[in-house]
């Protein structure tokens, strides 16, 4: 029978860290669009949620504000865990051991990417572009999620996987009976590139 646990610490902080939580678009079941506006917050002391999960193997951390998880324990550091008697201290352990030195750093890496929070990428930029000619992404479509990975993998990524970009384009322009036309689309995209090495070369990320 499975044993789930939820366990609750504290830790004070060494420095007061800074994190910025930029604006964020989340889709509920029905399809409604819910806004969590940017948001600056300070820590000097962390108050920290663990959860443990026998069934699928899992410890993690959570956070306020922070809504990606902290995974600490997973399959065969999990079986370990439990092993050796499953003590919650040990989880207070090892969420300050993935915390590391850099805390700010790790935690900020923890919120999730937005277009907001990288505003020279270059699917930031094309993202831009298509609204700027009215085409706006929807509560429903992949648009922005596919942004998002365009600015995390970046624009080398981009050049080497344009045929991916632009089939991304081609099935969302097919789902809105929208014409499409490929050297086009491409142009496009080159732009978008183009527009988000300067950007980044002069104001960096």
């Amino acid at each position: 029978m499975a044993d789930n646990m939820i366990y609750k610490r504290s830790l004070d902080l060494e420095d007061t860290i800074e994190l910025n939580r930029f604006r964020l678009t989340r889709v509920d079941q029905q399809g409604k669009e819910h806004v969590l506006p940017s948001k600056k917050m300070i820590y000097d002391r962390l108050d920290i949620t663990y959860q443990t999960f026998d069934g699928s193997k899992i410890a993690m951390a959570t956070l306020e504000d922070i809504p990606n998880p902290i995974i600490l324990f997973q399959e065969q550091t999990y079986e370990d865990w439990v092993q050796s008697g499953k003590k919650p201290e040990a989880l207070h352990e090892r969420f300050q051991e993935v915390l590391g030195d850099y805390p700010q750093q790790f935690l900020q890496a923890h919120l999730p990417r937005t277009l907001d929070s990288d505003p020279n990428g270059p699917g930031t930029i094309l993202s831009g572009m298509l609204e700027a000619i009215g085409i706006k992404s929807a509560p429903n479509c992949s648009c922005k999620k596919r942004a998002v990975i365009m600015n995390a993998e970046g624009n080398d990524w981009c050049e080497k996987n344009m045929d991916t970009i632009l089939d991304w384009l081609k099935e969302e322009a097919d789902k809105r009976s929208l014409p499409f036309v490929r050297m086009g689309a491409k142009l496009i995209v080159q732009r978008a590139i183009s527009k988000s090495r300067r950007l980044l070369k002069k104001y960096g990320q």
